[in-house]
């Protein structure tokens, strides 16, 4: 079962957000909402309904899992910077070690955060790819 959710404001930078975990798409949501400027225009636990998503609607970045059982984060984030390289990617994750870290950026992701920190690290990376104040 895919969980998706759609909110629509032309006004603000548009994310998509990818997790398998529904509770932390709740949680990521809750607390990515509280920031001004900032909309989940999309967000679903599946990487195939991201790409088809995506391809009607572009987001201004997308933030992806690493490990999710229909397409994992990796494969994700080649195809979304093979179909729409400008979109920026950060993969935000459990798995916080170097070989995790490369894997990523190798994938072609602009910023990797761990789930661990990302209260402090999420909304820095964020503001900072889509060229936005601190």
């Amino acid at each position: 079962m895919t969980f998706a959710t759609t909110i629509h404001d032309t006004m603000m930078q548009q994310l998509l957000i990818v997790d398998d975990n529904q509770k932390f798409l709740a949680v990521l949501q809750e607390f990515l909402s509280e920031y001004d400027g900032i909309n989940i225009a999309r967000a679903t636990s599946s990487g195939h309904e991201a790409l088809e998503w995506a391809a009607d609607n572009p987001p201004d970045l997308v933030i992806v899992d690493l490990w999710m059982p229909d397409m994992g984060g990796l494969e994700l984030t080649r195809q979304v910077k093979s179909r729409w390289p400008e979109i920026p990617v950060i993969v935000l994750t459990l798995f916080d070690s170097e070989r995790h870290r490369q894997a990523a950026f190798d994938a072609g992701a602009n910023a990797f955060v761990a789930k661990s920190r990302m209260d402090s690290d999420l909304l820095p990376a964020i503001r900072q790819l889509l060229g936005e104040p601190q």
